[in-house]
């Protein structure tokens, strides 16, 4: 209840943000003699990839802090180390991901919202999202590509932005793909 709680004051939130870019005029009840137009609200440009790089993360070492009692509310935190196609160390991998909801029956998957920083040569990239993973499970299904959103960088990946697909493979391995990309 208390995710869909959340959820709920997120999307409430997110329709205020979408209502301050409508022009005011926009909002007030139209008349038989004037029609209304909504503002542009963004106009997109397709990003261009800069760069992309593909790593194996190790089989990562997992502290489970359970919520007694219930799914949501899990916390998982979790390391691993990273490394290029030719098995030359890359760096580490630090992330948490919090079960946000549990309302799946058995048998199906579980929301739960994802923080990875990827420590590399030069500095570190971040990125956030949402996932689906099997009901009381600690990790991914094997084989199921999940993306999340890149969401900044430090020291040579200052403002970073793109995305990191993340793929379990089945010797409980990862792999995943960085892509950058500049607008």
């Amino acid at each position: 209840m208390k995710s869909r709680l959340i959820a709920t004051s997120v999307a409430i939130c997110a329709t205020f943000s979408l209502a301050a870019t409508i022009e005011p005029s926009a909002l007030s009840a139209p008349s038989s003699h004037t029609t209304t137009k909504l503002s542009s609200v963004s106009t997109f440009t397709t990003p261009k990839s800069i760069w992309k790089l593909t790593l194996t993360q190790g089989k990562p070492s997992i502290k489970m802090i359970k919520n007694p009692g219930s799914e949501a509310g899990t916390l998982e935190l979790f390391g691993a180390t990273l490394s290029d196609a030719s098995g030359k160390p890359m760096g580490v991998l630090e992330g948490s991901i919090l079960t946000v909801d549990i309302l799946a029956s058995p048998g199906k998957d579980v929301l739960r919202q994802r923080t990875l920083t990827f420590m590399l040569p030069g500095g570190e990239i971040v990125a956030q999202g949402d996932s689906y993973y099997p009901v009381s499970a600690e990790q991914m299904t094997v084989k199921r590509p999940t993306r999340i959103a890149i969401t900044g960088g430090t020291g040579k990946y200052i403002g970073a932005s793109g995305q990191v697909t993340t793929v379990h493979l089945a010797d409980d391995t990862y792999q995943q793909v960085i892509e950058l990309v500049r607008y």
